[in-house]
């Protein structure tokens, strides 16, 4: 997996790669895009009128949803440093996410979770339906 930042351009300008921090894919999940909906009301009539289709020439759809969550065990006060910086470098940043076969572009949002010597770092974003 790597994580490429982005500027306003969509110009790669880092590189982050999870495991330089210590951290372990335990799981993700990009959705499917939803398909926006157009519905017009018909006045004096019950109902309305779908026009999902009709405009565009075919469906159009809305950005996907992801998470990719990371697992680390903290031994250290050295491996929860590693973990939030690398949160304080990705939060609210525009990324490419290349995972498996498949690239998402979007902006992120990064939480983390401590129980007791597990940290999960939560990395979640609305990405771009286009790639």
């Amino acid at each position: 997996m790597q994580i490429q930042k982005l500027n306003y351009k969509d110009e790669p300008v880092q590189t982050v790669n999870p495991e330089d921090y210590g951290l372990k894919l335990s799981e993700y999940l990009i959705q499917p895009p939803s398909i926006r909906e157009m519905f017009v009301p018909v006045p004096y009539r019950n109902g309305s009128i779908d026009l999902t289709e009709i405009l565009g020439n075919g469906k159009i759809y809305g950005d996907r949803n992801g998470t990719f969550e990371f697992a680390k065990i903290i031994k250290s006060d050295d491996d929860l440093k590693k973990a939030l910086d690398f949160a304080t470098l990705l939060n609210g940043s525009r990324a490419k996410i290349n995972i498996d076969s498949e690239t998402v572009t979007g902006r992120l949002k990064v939480t983390l979770d401590k129980n007791k010597k597990l940290l999960t770092v939560k990395v979640s974003g609305v990405f771009n339906i286009w790639e």
